[in-house]
């Protein structure tokens, strides 16, 4: 037995016996599943390993440190969960090379942000974290100065690749350490990357035309494929890619005093942007995903009827405009009216297959969870409900992992076997656990919180 059973009868949101019974049998396999590859992580490298690594997935072992964190208080034997996590910090010391890298998800900040989880609860590996942070100021600083004589690209800007993700780690660790330390590093480097965000709020010209600086130019398009879908550019309003990441992080840190000139001024020219490209269909609010420069500020171009994930959609933006303008004692009525619109809408409008955190079902709870949290707005509970019925539903105990990633689009995507936060069943189980838990530090990983 992983997990203290007693630990579970403070579930935020009304469950039956049968349902909660479920979940728990859910949380209790995977932990098992885990313990065991994680004894001896040498032994069972090579079945970690994807076909294409010598190594292991920097995600996946960042996310089995952040389910340790997260399942901390729940865990019996937390002793034994910390020899866990000491064992993936020792493989990742013997294999730093291959991580060495500023991300949030996959890299150093992914690492950063799963131990601070645990550090907040134990106490354990302070010096290590510490010295971790000095890498990622490091490279954060050598890669701005970069970044500057460089045309923009998504993943130097976004939430899982790009400074967005890094600033928000950086903006946990101050919170959560200000008081036992200066933490002088980590306010300089988060500094220097608003003043990156800031700077990319600024409008620049192209072809006569005026345009939000998160604009990427067609040669600097990812996939490769998009350069000729969109042969002058484009502007992705998603979370996970796009201006609602920085949009969040400026505003979190502007909540915690943490402001430099023209980040306010920022703000609000994000937000203009998002209300100068909506539409509005059965009462639903919708943004564009990705928008081509050619089409950007004129009327009607969002993208109706796209997906309500995380990592795009009207869900997701609706998140973070409603935190933004909840800081800012605007109009955050109107975005949470929207949340609500869409937690009341039938299941077919979300356009959703996967179970996972991206662009799936855990992702949408995970968003409905945090805002039910805050608001305690009980309108928003048939979504939330919604999505625990499909995430159970897609749970088979035969499957390696519980759960597989079911992804979208013409390419005929085989399901996949995957067990990190993001894209698999880790994230999930996180997202299943965090219904217990009111501390959970997930929703801070999306900028949901």
């Amino acid at each position: 037995m992983m997990l203290d059973t007693a630990k579970f009868n403070k579930n935020i949101i009304l469950l039956d016996e049968e349902k909660k019974q479920k979940i728990i049998a859910i949380l209790e396999e995977y932990y098992e599943r885990i313990d065991k590859l994680l004894q001896d992580l040498q032994a069972n490298e090579k079945n970690m390993q994807k076909p294409d690594r010598d190594y292991i997935d920097g995600h996946l072992l960042a996310s089995y440190l952040l389910a340790i964190g997260e399942g901390y208080d729940f865990l019996i034997d937390k002793e034994h969960w910390l020899a866990n996590a000491y064992n993936i910090l020792l493989y990742f010391k013997q294999h730093i090379e291959k991580y060495y890298h500023w991300a949030l998800f996959h890299s150093l900040s992914d690492f950063a942000f799963a131990i601070l989880s645990i550090r907040v609860k134990s106490g354990e590996f302070e010096k290590f974290l510490k010295s971790l942070n000095k890498a990622i100021c490091d490279i954060v600083f050598e890669k701005l100065i970069q970044f500057e004589n460089e045309s923009t690209f998504v993943h130097h800007y976004d939430v899982i690749a790009g400074m967005t993700g890094v600033g928000r780690y950086l903006l946990l660790y101050i919170e959560n350490f200000k008081t036992k330390e200066d933490c002088l590093h980590e306010k300089n480097t988060l500094a220097y990357i608003l003043k990156y965000l800031t700077k990319l709020s600024a409008d620049v010209d192209i072809d006569g035309k005026e345009i939000i600086g998160f604009y990427v130019s067609k040669n600097n398009l990812w996939p490769v494929e998009r350069r000729t879908q969109y042969t002058h550019g484009t502007l992705d309003f998603g979370v996970a890619h796009g201006i609602a990441g920085p949009l969040a992080l400026m505003t979190y840190t502007a909540e915690k005093n943490i402001i430099i000139d023209g980040q306010m001024e920022a703000i609000n020219k994000i937000i203009d942007v998002y209300d100068e490209h909506t539409v509005i269909e059965d009462d639903i609010i919708y943004w564009p995903m990705i928008l081509s420069a050619e089409r950007y500020k004129q009327h009607g171009v969002a993208d109706v009827g796209s997906r309500m994930s995380w990592c795009y959609g009207s869900i997701g933006i609706s998140c973070i405009l409603y935190k933004v303008n909840k800081y800012l004692g605007t109009n955050s009525a109107k975005y949470l009216h929207n949340l609500k619109q869409i937690a009341q809408a039938p299941w077919e409008i979300y356009n959703l297959l996967s179970p996972i955190i991206c662009h799936g079902f855990a992702g949408t709870m995970a968003m409905f969870n945090q805002i039910y949290r805050e608001t305690l707005d009980e309108d928003l509970l048939p979504g939330l409900y919604m999505c625990l019925d499909e995430i159970l539903r897609l749970y088979n105990s035969d499957f390696p992992y519980g759960f597989k990633n079911i992804d979208y689009g013409p390419k005929d995507l085989p399901d996949e076997d995957d067990d990190t936060y993001l894209n698999g069943a880790t994230g999930v189980i996180i997202a299943l656990l965090s219904l217990f838990n009111p501390n959970s530090l997930h929703e801070k990983h999306l900028l949901i919180s």
